[in-house]
């Protein structure tokens, strides 16, 4: 914001992985203080409330405790250069039941789908019919990682129990499209999905889910039975009132409108952007389903202590950096 500093408002867990309990977020959650300190910008925690563009100003709300006690006041921030990067919500579509389904665009999504999964385990693994069926709706990147992280859970919660208590996961992965991971080269998604299959997950392409009920989904190819069912087959912007309320023009989509540069009418954008970008989507696409081998690999190799002032994280943050770099080349 000012100069070099910046304020940053947002968490960047493996929402994924949390959700599926193969991750501790406590222990691997980023610090934005740490990673301020290691690179040299300063973080400000608050709520955006409001923007003065003609005095390049902007406003925070204030912090209250648990007990509604005030901690931090209201606030105003100058800066040189404004990246707006306010996030995205899930798009459901219009679809029926939604509020049957989990999300995970947060955190804290993550962690309370977690606490419903341990409980289905533990459910599951004295019912009668020892079996669990979750339904993921969506192929793309998140859909196809969450079903990998769940086979995961579901191999190291069998191996705690007794044979007796072994329970069957049955995983679905619902696709709208013609394949999953539809933004990548198809000879990936065929990959992918060969290699789910292989781990007894059922892949269905070309399935429109009309309505979610509690134990089930409605679709165009019949109904699929699940005791959970989890949403991620679309984002929508969701620009804050006061941001539309100074004139920012939004598309159909309502991405705020921004010219080949990324600047828009009053702010730069990131997230939000109706801008196109030849390998945009693509780069997006990739980061997401390779940052968290990446991280894994960097962990196992390198381990949870720095070393020479870098941890891990940092390493894998500069191999896919890296990636990212070259993938236009490619």
């Amino acid at each position: 914001l000012s100069d070099w500093s910046s304020d940053v408002c947002s968490s960047d867990l493996g929402d994924t992985q949390v959700a599926a309990g193969t991750l501790d977020s406590h222990q691997e959650g980023l610090s934005y203080t740490v990673l301020a300190r290691r690179n040299h910008f300063g973080f400000t925690l608050g709520e955006m409330q409001g923007l003065d563009t003609a005095g390049r100003t902007l406003r925070l709300c204030a912090i209250h405790d648990e007990q509604g006690k005030l901690l931090v006041p209201e606030r105003t921030l100058s800066y040189r250069w404004l990246v707006l990067a306010v996030g995205s919500g899930s798009n459901f579509f219009g679809t029926p039941g939604a509020e049957h389904a989990y999300v995970l665009e947060q955190a804290a999504d993550a962690e309370r789908f977690r606490r419903h999964l341990q409980a289905a385990f533990t459910r599951s693994a004295f019912a009668a019919d020892k079996r669990l069926g979750i339904a993921i709706v969506g192929g793309g990147a998140t859909g196809v990682e969450l079903s990998a992280e769940l086979i995961e859970a579901h191999q190291e919660t069998l191996a705690s129990l007794d044979a007796e208590q072994a329970f069957r996961l049955d995983l679905t992965i619902v696709e709208a499209g013609p394949r999953i991971l539809a933004g990548l080269p198809e000879r990936i998604s065929a990959q992918a999905t060969t290699a789910l299959q292989r781990k007894q997950v059922r892949v269905l392409t070309n399935t429109r889910v009309q309505a979610l009920q509690p134990d089930r989904l409605l679709t165009s190819q019949g109904e699929i039975a699940a005791d959970i069912a989890i949403v991620a087959f679309g984002f929508r912007a969701d620009p804050p009132a006061w941001l539309l309320e100074r004139g920012v023009r939004v598309d159909d989509a309502r991405r705020i409108a921004v010219g080949g540069n990324a600047r828009a009418y009053e702010s730069a954008v990131r997230e939000l952007c109706a801008l196109e970008l030849p390998f945009a989507a693509h780069n997006a696409e990739v980061l997401e389903i390779i940052r968290p081998v990446v991280v894994r690999y960097c962990r196992a190799r390198v381990g949870t202590a720095e070393r020479s002032g870098l941890s891990a994280d940092d390493v894998a943050q500069e191999v896919c950096l890296a990636a990212m770099m070259a993938l236009p080349r490619y």
